[in-house]
């Protein structure tokens, strides 16, 4: 997982690029205040409808409906304003349990496994490359709709 300094220099040499920082204010809950996440938008192909998203999401901040809504948000917030009908996510392998709530609600399709594609930690690791269908995001907002209050997306 890169540092927020890393994730902020990659981000600034890709062109075209959305980007979006979520904060929580202080209220008196445990997890008080500051960083959330830190999202990007990149490589958008306005023939194709794609485009990447990257993100780095505070550790204490990992795996909570914090980090979840903010990563909804901002997808919807994409996908919405660029008509966008898929969004490429791509990590080594190691994170996939990051990801395995959205793989295994249809939420997010593993596309490609790159075999033995990123070096870290002294060893080479499969590299995944995952989408998320505007379909899929859809139909997972309207299973969920009562648990928040969410925009539409169709």
């Amino acid at each position: 997982m890169p540092n927020l300094a890393d994730f902020t220099a990659t981000v600034a040499q890709n062109r075209g690029t959305i980007e979006m920082v979520a904060r929580r204010s202080p209220d008196g809950d445990e997890l008080r205040g500051g960083l959330v996440a830190h999202m990007s938008l990149y490589g958008h192909v306005e023939r194709d409808r794609v485009a990447y998203f990257s993100c780095i999401v505070a550790d204490r901040y990992r795996r909570t409906v914090q980090s979840f809504e903010s990563v909804y948000l901002f997808l919807v917030h994409a996908m919405s304003t660029l008509n966008l009908r898929k969004v490429y996510f791509e990590f080594p392998e190691f994170n996939l349990e990051q990801f395995s709530s959205a793989v295994s609600r249809g939420l997010l399709t593993i596309e490609v496994v790159l075999r033995a594609h990123t070096y870290y930690g002294g060893d080479y690791h499969d590299h995944l490359v995952c989408a998320i269908y505007r379909e899929n995001a859809v139909a997972y907002v309207k299973r969920i709709r009562g648990h928040f209050d969410w925009p539409d997306l169709d």
